[in-house]
């Protein structure tokens, strides 16, 4: 047998083997990576209400008073027309 077609089954395998704890631990620090952080995650009503549009912190706030509330009163207005 020539030198290259051994090492490559023997690699395949070790590769194989190791590529789920590779997977695992990618899963695992993606949840925790995601879970805390704000892109990640769902503003919730209660926030969204105790944003102060006349004094809005940050881009994220400033963003979602231009175009956020803005669009939820239109939608009212032509419900209630």
């Amino acid at each position: 047998m020539k030198k290259g077609v051994k090492n490559k089954t023997i690699c395949k395998q070790t590769i194989q083997n190791i590529m789920p704890t590779f997977y695992n631990i990618f899963l695992f620090v993606y949840n925790i990576m995601g879970s805390t952080t704000k892109a990640g995650i769902k503003w919730s009503m209660k926030y969204k209400k105790s944003i102060n549009c006349n004094r809005p912190k940050g881009f994220s706030q400033k963003q979602y008073c231009k175009y956020g509330r803005t669009k939820k009163r239109r939608m009212r207005n032509k419900n209630f027309k």
